[in-house]
């Protein structure tokens, strides 16, 4: 073969596996990246589905607005919201897709139960409801827990310490960047630097002792690399070392990282 055909082959044929995989990165679109144990999708008004090898996985990949995506135990997820966020999901949770996905428009995602990672890019205007806050990001790589037993202890002011089961409420942790949390019920706000986080509380929590009415708990203070690798191992850790920019999120690869499961 003539030698400039072969590296004109050669050439187009490195072009081809860039674009590839540059492809499979995109923030174009909300897809699942990589599930781990049973992960179900439920479109519209049809009943959840496994979803199967992301190889064959057709539509379930493919997810759209109002879309439900559920892990079950001992099951995780990855996910990229459209040119909006990297997304981990641990086991036992459940989230509706945002109805409006975009960088110039503001994306909202529910989140009914389970812990969640999120690595956002920065000026997006991403917001993550709960039943009991909404949380603003101002930042880049947080963590929201939907619990529905709240057993931390809180701290009141007067040192009185309490601990509560079936009250719920969510759990916020900052690893980076700030959040701004809006509570549902007292329309009370706080900020969370990196290395801080809070619990939302449940309406009836709130109700158990007037130091509670704003609907938070005290801040917690952590290290925030530290508490980041306990709780999403080195998955956790490699989202925090990438920039918070698109070509920082479409850089990311997860092969070989691996996250815990449990709560």
């Amino acid at each position: 073969m003539n030698p400039q055909k072969a590296i004109l082959l050669i050439a187009a044929y490195v072009i081809v596996i860039s674009t590839a995989l540059l492809a499979e990165l995109s923030l174009s679109n909300t897809e699942l990246l990589k599930i781990n144990g049973k992960v179900e999708v439920k479109k519209g008004q049809t009943p959840f589905k496994p979803v199967p090898d992301l190889r064959v996985a057709g539509a379930l990949k493919r997810l759209s607005s109002g879309d439900k995506v559920k892990t079950q135990t001992n099951s995780g997820a990855e996910m990229v919201l459209k040119e909006t966020c990297l997304l981990a999901v641990k086991e036992n949770s459940l989230f509706d897709v945002p109805s409006v996905t975009g960088h110039a428009a503001m994306t909202q995602l529910k989140a009914k139960q389970g812990s969640f990672l999120f690595k956002v890019v920065s000026g997006s205007d991403f917001k993550v409801q709960t039943a009991d806050v909404v949380a603003g990001v101002k930042g880049t790589l947080f963590e929201v827990e939907v619990v529905n037993d709240i057993r931390s202890i809180l701290q009141l002011s007067n040192g009185l310490e309490i601990g509560i089961e079936g009250g719920g409420g969510t759990v916020v942790n900052v690893f980076d960047g700030e959040v701004e949390l809006t509570h549902g019920v007292s329309g009370q706000k706080r900020l969370l630097k990196a290395g801080q986080g809070l619990s939302a509380l449940s309406s009836r929590l709130m109700k158990l002792d007037q130091k509670l009415k704003d609907g938070f708990g005290p801040i917690r203070n952590f290290q925030p690399l530290q508490s980041l690798k306990q709780r999403f191992g080195f998955l956790g850790e490699k989202l925090s070392q990438i920039p918070s920019t698109k070509v920082g999120l479409m850089g990311f690869k997860s092969e070989g990282l691996s996250m815990p499961l449990g709560l």
